[in-house]
């Protein structure tokens, strides 16, 4: 729509000013008006400059009354820096000529504490400036420039203009908002609303702006906002558009969203009076379509394929639409035009639809913000088909797919515009078609990895991702995409040429697209680190840009994720001869993602499947290293080697032999050795048994049976983690984490993945032996279980306490969770082992198989023997 955006694009010629006012006049600042003194630049908000220029005073004022708005705006900057010059010298105010004038009272320049008015020698031009003509729409705006002379560094440029003037599109009523914080520091901010009483004028503050100072002027209720030292608030990259923690005051003469839609109503009213232009199109798809959903899509194709997208929103045309007739005369229209024409066609058609006002950078931020017509920059149709609601896009490019199958809008959030509506509704709809993408890859290496192998993509794309496919191929030729397609592999495979050009099959109806590419890659292989060894990259070029890091990991803002997302690349490699690979399985699950990649290898094809689904659409602020941490991880599992020896394809980065660290291997086996003898030397520890009295329970009953149980499946879980173990053996993981100057390097990871590995085998021989010590009912048993539980604790600690230290290391809650009930575990068993009399009487077998009795002996008196 044509209320929003930003960007200035010079279109037309500039008028000098004083021979064509245009609505452009000087004099000076109305009576109602607050006089402001500038602040003054400290050293910390010099320090905080990046562009040379200080702003010392930003102050905005506006007067709302029932014949008239006026705005009152004032800006003092000063030039610190020789880089500061050019803005501060070159001063743009902007106004609408067709409902607004313009009225500059003073531009000042002072240097050295005297100040010169250049108000009268100020050489004025007036621009045509088309804030959206990017986007083709021509609002008619104007800008007054004015670029003074003599300006130097150290001077401070003071100007203040108003703009008069009410868009008489909403009848009367008046909103706005007052920013109070920007991308650069601010001396002093002031903002003033004076209203007539009895306005009806409602403010909602945000974030945390200051309390505002009341009071009468000229007859009208006066607020008043100031703040001194205003810090600049830098963006992140990838923030959200519904994020914005800047201090904000929304004001306005609407209650509430139904307000809002209650204004909007007779703007989106079919004429009663029916155009016969518009007539004969209903009749057209009337009797080429009989049924309701089958009219809908028409109409939708209609306005989509005939009505090309470009906006004239001058003006009350700035949010009310054209006539029907008048957009269906000239074949053209922005949203509100094409909105309208598909409402008039539906509602001769007899389908339920209204327009639906959204946001498409806020989004759901829509329903923390104050209802006004200003929140919404697009608008589109909500159409009801048995009983089911559909949101469309007139503006979109043709959708030719049935109605199961077209993708519908989703700006999150959307305010309905009839007289029923009460508040904004979700977009979300549980029959909207996912966004898939498929990327099968084939590589044919039948000939050799040595040889030049074919290279072939078949890209399977629905829903969204269809439509941007087919998008790109209506405004590319076949060469260009082709070209941009080769260059996007050949990055990865240097030696690639393209073998047919790109071929695309478009099932319409199903609104599914598949493209398909075919290359020749000359060296798929290449040396290896080795000597004499060779090696084939697998890449996963596609899945690349989903698991990119992201551009600031140390942030305040969430991070914007692409959701939703499902992408899933399917890479098959026709191999030369037998290899000996072992089918993997990985998985990533990520706070804002999953990704899962399956290895398979059979009848000499080696296949690779990498899935990812994003979950969310945003990261909090706090969780961004750690997402961070997450995507390395899937990062790198993506990337898969074939290495072999020329003559022989005996080894390939799936096989054992040749992915084993035999370094670290070495290391475990000496742990293991050392392990088993440690283990015999307490399997010969044999301490007396502890008496106790006759008739004690004893045998593995009562709560001894928790324990048994344990201590059976102890060996079980130890060899799984000793299993899990084995994924540090790899040399590629291997060097990734422990070479210097890799991404993922830290000094402590040699040392933390040996500690654990260590553990790990230490605790597999240590509950090995408490399993047979314990079944032999062993008198050691219950000092040597006590020992492993405490021994699995400290090594769990020290664990935890460097896992923190490491890049892309989380602790997660479930870990928390598992050595917290470990702790509580020990604890209560520990206690159990020690004071239970059931375990004293159990345990009490000695080495030599020997069991003591079960009470002391009984010491009698007797009479000496005389001889």
């Amino acid at each position: 729509m044509a209320w929003s955006g930003f960007a200035v694009v010079a279109f037309g010629a500039a008028a000098d000013a004083r021979g064509d006012t245009q609505g452009f006049s000087t004099g000076p600042a109305p009576g109602w008006v607050v006089p402001v003194e500038p602040g003054r630049a400290d050293a910390a908000m010099l320090a905080a400059i990046s562009r040379g220029n200080a702003y010392l005073l930003v102050d905005t004022q506006v007067r709302s009354v029932p014949a008239q708005r006026s705005t009152y705006q004032r800006f003092a900057m000063q030039a610190v820096a020789p880089e500061g010059i050019d803005a501060v010298a070159n001063i743009e105010m902007d106004f609408d000529p067709s409902y607004q004038t313009i009225v500059v009272h003073a531009i000042d320049v002072v240097r050295d504490g005297n100040r010169t008015s250049r108000l009268a020698t100020a050489d004025f031009k007036i621009l045509q400036r088309e804030t959206a003509l990017e986007r083709r729409i021509y609002d008619g705006g104007r800008t007054v420039s004015v670029f003074l002379e003599d300006v130097r560094v150290g001077d401070v440029v003071d100007y203040a203009f108003s703009v008069v003037g009410r868009n008489p599109v909403f009848a009367g009523r008046d909103y706005g908002t007052f920013m109070f914080q920007y991308g650069v520091p601010v001396a002093r901010l002031h903002v003033h609303l004076l209203e007539a009483r009895g306005s009806g004028i409602v403010v909602g503050a945000r974030n945390a702006v200051p309390e505002a100072v009341e009071g009468v002027r000229d007859g009208l209720r006066s607020r008043r906002w100031s703040i001194d030292a205003v810090p600049a608030r830098l963006a992140d990259a990838d923030e959200p558009g519904w994020f914005h923690p800047e201090p904000m005051l929304q004001w306005g003469a609407f209650a509430d969203w139904s307000d809002v839609a209650r204004w909007a109503v007779p703007l989106y009213a079919v004429p009663k009076d029916v155009a016969p232009s518009v007539a004969a199109e209903i009749a057209r798809i009337a009797a080429a379509e009989p049924t309701e959903s089958g009219r809908l899509l028409a109409a939708l194709r209609f306005v989509q394929g005939e009505i090309r997208y470009l906006g004239i929103a001058i003006g009350a045309h700035s949010h009310a639409p054209s006539s029907p007739a008048r957009t269906l005369e000239r074949r053209f229209g922005d949203c509100k035009d094409k909105t309208l024409l598909m409402l008039a066609l539906l509602d001769g058609l007899g389908v339920e639809a209204r327009a639906a006002l959204v946001d498409t950078r806020l989004r759901r931020g829509l329903g923390d913000r104050f209802a006004s017509p200003g929140q919404f920059d697009h608008v589109l149709v909500r159409a009801v088909v048995d009983g089911r609601v559909y949101w469309l896009d007139p503006t979109k490019a043709l959708q030719r797919a049935d109605l199961a199958h077209v993708v519908q809008a989703d700006f999150d959030l959307a305010l309905t515009i009839d007289p029923g509506t009460r508040g904004l509704e979700s977009m979300r709809s549980p029959h909207a078609p996912a966004p898939r993408k498929t990327v099968r890859v084939t590589i044919d290496a039948t000939e050799g990895l040595d040889l030049p192998v074919t290279y072939t993509v078949v890209t399977e794309a629905e829903g969204a991702s269809a439509e941007q496919l087919r998008a790109e191929f209506a405004t590319s030729s076949v060469e260009e995409i082709g070209k941009r397609y080769l260059n996007f592999y050949a990055s990865y495979h240097p030696g690639m040429s393209i073998v047919a050009p790109v071929a695309i099959e478009d099932d319409a109806p199903s609104n599914r697209v598949t493209v398909t590419e075919r290359y020749r890659v000359e060296d798929f292989a290449e040396e290896g680190n080795e000597e004499g060894r060779r090696v084939a990259s697998i890449w996963m070029p596609d899945m690349a840009p989903l698991l990119r890091a992201p551009a600031s990991a140390v942030r305040d803002a969430p991070l914007r994720i692409a959701h939703p997302t499902d992408l899933t690349v399917v890479t098959r490699v026709l191999l030369d001869g037998d290899w000996s690979i072992k089918d993997e399985t990985d998985e990533v699950e990520g706070d804002a993602f999953t990704y899962r990649r399956e290895i398979a290898y059979a009848q000499r094809v080696l296949m690779i499947t990498s899935t990812f689904r994003s979950r969310v659409d945003e990261i909090a602020a706090a969780a961004t290293s750690r997402h961070a941490g997450q995507l390395s991880r899937a990062r790198d599992r993506t990337g898969y080697e074939l290495s072999w020896r020329p003559q022989s394809h005996a080894v390939a980065q799936g096989g054992f032999v040749d992915r084993v660290n035999w370094t670290l291997a070495g290391f475990g086996i000496m742990v293991l050795i050392g392990s088993i003898a440690v283990a015999v030397r307490l399997y010969r520890y044999d301490p007396p048994a502890t008496p106790v009295a006759p008739g004690a329970p004893e045998g593995f009953a009562g709560w001894l049976v928790l324990p048994t149980i344990g201590v059976c499946l102890a060996p079980l879980r130890m060899a799984f983690d000793c299993w899990k173990e084995l994924g540090a053996l790899s040399a590629e993981h291997w060097s990734s984490l422990t070479t210097f100057g890799s991404e993922s390097y830290h000094a402590l990871w040699a040392p933390f993945l040996m500690f654990s590995a260590a553990g790990s085998i230490a605790l597999l021989v240590l509950w090995s032996l408490i399993l047979v010590l314990y079944l032999q009912k062993r008198t050691s048993t219950p000092r040597i279980y006590i020992a492993a539980m405490l021994s699995a604790i400290v090594m769990n600690g020290v664990l935890f306490s460097i896992m923190p230290l490491l890049p892309g290391v989380e602790i997660e809650r479930s870990e928390w969770t598992a050595a917290i009930r470990n702790v509580v575990s020990a604890v209560i068993w520990t206690s159990y082992f020690l004071v239970s009399v059931r375990v004293r009487a159990t345990f009490t077998r000695r080495l030599g198989g020997q069991r003591p009795a079960t009470h002391p002996p009984v010491l009698q008196a007797t009479a000496p023997v005389l001889s």
